[in-house]
């Protein structure tokens, strides 16, 4: 199996999984608080990105390697920041895929947030956003990786675009480091962005 197509099932087995196993053998999990925030089962403690919301930078975007542009807004809309990825039936669109014309595509929409603990020490989270219907339209869906980093304030990375045709589903993946996917830093002041 190639790479990407390693990476995309294991990411897709780690959704259906929703939880992982902490050294003592405790089940943990990260139980959804709101679109941009979730509370470890084992701890209590919270992570979220609402201090990355409306950040400049992750709404500028990153370059992916097939040459469209990628934004990313946590909490709200990126409509809110400017984008030009919503139109009426997206107008809560968390991640956009923005091609060489212009155009914009919405890659999935706040509210449909899933979080999936990936690894528990150190924080490494699964974000999902989906976006599209296989009865109409293709489903494109973004699987963020979120990873705490207390040296990181928010540095987006483009990892790669998987289409399942078969499907009908577009999955582009990318990663997250900050200093906010860390638990319980979410009474921190946002800096650099």
């Amino acid at each position: 199996m190639a790479p990407r197509a390693l990476a995309a099932a294991l990411a897709m087995a780690l959704i259906s999984v929703g939880a992982i196993h902490s050294g003592d053998g405790q089940e943990v999990s990260c139980e959804k608080v709101d679109e941009c925030s979730c509370r470890i089962s084992k701890t209590g403690r919270e992570i979220s990105l609402r201090p990355l919301n409306g950040s400049v930078k992750l709404n500028n975007g990153v370059l992916g390697h097939d040459g469209y542009l990628y934004r990313f807004n946590p909490c709200q809309s990126t409509l809110n920041l400017g984008s030009t990825c919503n139109d009426s039936y997206t107008l809560d669109s968390a991640a956009c895929q923005q091609v060489a014309s212009g155009e914009a595509y919405s890659m999935g929409m706040t509210r449909s947030v899933q979080f999936t603990v990936v690894s528990y020490a150190p924080s490494e989270l699964l974000f999902t956003y989906s976006h599209g219907t296989p009865s109409g339209e293709n489903i494109r869906q973004l699987q963020l990786t979120v990873i705490c980093d207390p040296d990181h304030y928010d540095s987006l990375i483009f990892d790669y675009e998987f289409p399942d045709f078969s499907k009908r589903l577009l999955i582009i993946h990318m990663t997250l480091r900050s200093r906010y996917a860390c638990p319980g830093e979410v009474e921190h002041s946002p800096r650099g962005l």
